[in-house]
């Protein structure tokens, strides 16, 4: 009997990562676990945690438990920029490289032979040194090639004139070098639900600006990431703790068809009506192609 082809599915991987303001306060370190557990993911990122190095254990014990993790806090001035923390039982994480602004990684998942490259971004705010950053990633891209890659996290400038809301449209030059970047790298957004403006200005109490909604945290890849993940995704979820909403990225559950061998049961041979049925059925007149003459003589066979 022939068997047809079935499915063997991988559990869906998710991906999560989020400017929280400041990770000292206890408040935000709820939040960020709240996150974790909530979205049910295997890697979480916090930029922007401004965490001292005498106090990363702690905060990153309290806010990751059991899960392995890595920080920045070596490469930067003040308070760590980016950490990053992952489930050891789901994935392998081997950090590559990091600055200030940038982490690189490499992603495995445990149960499945999927693999990408992973930078988590937070860039700064100044615009000489976020040259530094569009350099750094432009000789990353020449380690991945056509690997899949993953950039993710707050650039700290848009990437296009509507990324900003009650502003008018213009292009800047720290926005034309961002989106020479992007291209030199060949990178684009990835398909993407949620909020569109993901950076909230909150306005002064006693001031006149009515705040600025802009879109600078992003979630991009580059061709193989699409081509080896077709389905992935990034979420932008509401508004938290922070001025900045958190992405989750999404690997729906990856179908990996498996083909069974055909099988024939050897008794039918045995039956002493059976070859000649065979020489009957094979020996009929059956117009057409190959193909066809072949499927309707096993059709007749098996009636």
């Amino acid at each position: 009997m022939e068997m047809g082809p079935t499915l063997n599915l991988f559990p869906m991987f998710k991906l999560a990562c989020w400017n929280i303001r400041g990770m000292n306060p206890t408040s935000k370190q709820d939040e960020v676990k709240k996150l974790i557990r909530n979205s049910n993911c295997s890697v979480c990122c916090t930029v922007e945690t401004r965490v001292l190095s005498k106090k990363l254990d702690k905060v990153c014990n309290y806010v990751f438990g059991n899960w392995y993790r890595a920080a920045n806090n070596s490469s930067c001035l003040g308070g760590t920029r980016i950490v990053v923390g992952w489930d050891p039982n789901e994935v392998i994480c081997n950090v590559m490289h990091h600055t200030d602004q940038v982490m690189h990684s490499l992603i495995k998942q445990i149960n499945g032979n999927k693999r990408f490259f992973c930078s988590f971004i937070y860039a700064s705010n100044n615009d000489t040194r976020r040259k530094k950053l569009w350099e750094e990633l432009l000789t990353f891209r020449n380690i991945v090639n056509d690997s899949p890659w993953l950039v993710i996290g707050d650039f700290n400038v848009s990437l296009n004139p509507e990324d900003r809301c009650s502003c008018p449209s213009v292009v800047t030059s720290p926005m034309c070098a961002f989106r020479e970047c992007v291209n030199d790298i060949e990178i684009e957004d990835i398909n993407q639900s949620g909020l569109f403006y993901i950076w909230n200005q909150k306005p002064h109490a006693t001031g006149p600006d009515v705040g600025v909604l802009k879109n600078i945290d992003r979630a991009m890849g580059n061709p193989g990431l699409v081509t080896h993940f077709p389905r992935v995704f990034a979420e932008f979820q509401p508004y938290g703790v922070s001025d900045h909403t958190p992405i989750v990225i999404s690997f729906p559950n990856m179908a990996k068809k498996k083909i069974k061998p055909y099988r024939f049961n050897n008794h039918l041979a045995e039956k002493p009506n059976f070859l000649p049925l065979i020489k009957d059925v094979w020996c009929e007149h059956v117009p057409g192609y190959t193909m066809f003459i072949v499927v309707t003589k096993l059709k007749k066979v098996k009636k």
